[in-house]
């Protein structure tokens, strides 16, 4: 019996499949292309982001360990004026606002721990980020 001319176009038919399959995957592609570029820049927002909450949370944490250096340096002023107290009162006036000085100086210190912790999870975000 001859070939009959549908036979011979099964293999055709075949080959016309797979190229359509071919097609609809490569036009698949700009498309996730697209969505991961799309994943990246947004991850790149985030991560500026967290830095840049780290370089002000850094900032701020100069200022105030700045500031106890000061509070240092007022308690030292203080603590030597107060050696010079020729009376009570005066002695007394000077060890009170030294106190004073102290107990600002111990709140700017617990708030830049505070602040080091901050610093110490945004820095672990910015590497899970990165």
């Amino acid at each position: 019996m001859p070939p009959r001319k549908a036979d011979a176009l099964i293999p055709l038919q075949e080959l016309d499949l797979q190229i359509h399959k071919l097609k609809v995957h490569r036009s698949e592609k700009p498309r996730q292309l697209a969505s991961a570029e799309k994943k990246v820049a947004h991850a790149k927002d985030n991560l500026g982001a967290v830095q840049g909450e780290i370089k002000a949370l850094k900032l701020e944490s100069s200022k105030r360990e700045l500031s106890v250096k000061e509070f240092d340096a007022k308690v030292e002023k203080l603590q030597t004026q107060s050696m010079t107290a020729k009376k009570n009162d005066e002695y007394q006036a000077f060890q009170k606002e030294i106190s004073g000085i102290k107990a600002d100086k111990s709140r700017v210190e617990d708030g830049l721990l505070d602040l080091m912790m901050q610093i110490e999870e945004k820095s672990k975000l910015e590497k899970l980020r990165q």
